[in-house]
């Protein structure tokens, strides 16, 4: 199995998030997880969310003999094998899904470290897929409004583009133009935990970000009315890098 370490920093907040959106009163729940990496989110969410079918792909044979192999170890019968998904490609190719078939998309820590194909292919399959007023929730470094603070994230994001230049932090407001352009809209951004684990001290321009399959700008009220995590919401929120 791979360990990644931030996927074990940040899949607490996370989960808070997805509690938000996941019905616990909807049996079958059907979430598909684009880019799952070494498959430690799917273990998590799967583990907390029993109502949930979860769906991880990814495009790296070594990723997916990990996904499989976290599946395997805690005996999780709600997460389908991994399939080999390539975001870059027309949705047709992602496997069976139908049409307006999935309750939730899922993508972690994948847009910056991706072409900009993969995060185009990722939108229009997100507003194919998904179910009326279904979300799609993204998590990852990002600039705001053509902004990137802090300096560290700066430093990353040139670091990403020496290392591949098709790679590096998206703006929100391409993300925005994409959803859009894809029938859906940004719902909001969350503001997540600084690196010590302490939330809100360091807000980041790194984010969840929630967009809803509608046309329209959308003020979704999340199924259950559950008390909210203590997050910093904000029309740009930030939260961790990692």
């Amino acid at each position: 199995m791979i360990v990644a370490a931030a996927a074990d920093r940040n899949k607490e907040p996370i989960l808070r998030v997805l509690r938000q959106y996941v019905s616990l009163g909807q049996a079958d729940f059907q979430v598909l997880e684009v880019a799952s990496g070494s498959g430690q989110h799917a273990a998590h969410f799967a583990q907390a969310l029993p109502n949930v079918s979860w769906q991880p792909s990814e495009v790296d044979s070594k990723c997916v003999q990990s996904i499989s192999a976290f599946t395997r170890a805690f005996g999780l019968r709600n997460v389908k094998p991994p399939i080999f998904l390539d975001s870059s490609r027309s949705w047709e190719s992602w496997g069976h899904f139908l049409p307006a078939s999935l309750d939730l998309i899922v993508n972690i820590n994948m847009m910056h470290i991706s072409d900009m194909s993969c995060t185009e292919g990722l939108f229009k399959g997100a507003g194919k897929l998904l179910k009326p007023k279904a979300v799609m929730i993204t998590y990852g470094p990002y600039a705001v409004n053509g902004s990137i603070t802090p300096q560290s994230n700066v430093d990353f994001d040139y670091s990403l583009r020496q290392r591949n230049p098709a790679w590096g932090l998206r703006d929100t407001v391409v993300l925005q133009q994409l959803a859009e352009a894809n029938g859906m809209q940004l719902e909001r951004m969350v503001c997540g935990e600084d690196r010590e684990g302490k939330m809100g001290l360091t807000c980041r321009p790194t984010t969840s970000a929630l967009f809803s399959a509608s046309s329209e700008p959308a003020h979704l009220t999340p199924p259950q009315q559950r008390e909210k995590p203590s997050l910093s919401d904000r029309s740009i929120a930030c939260s961790e890098l990692g």
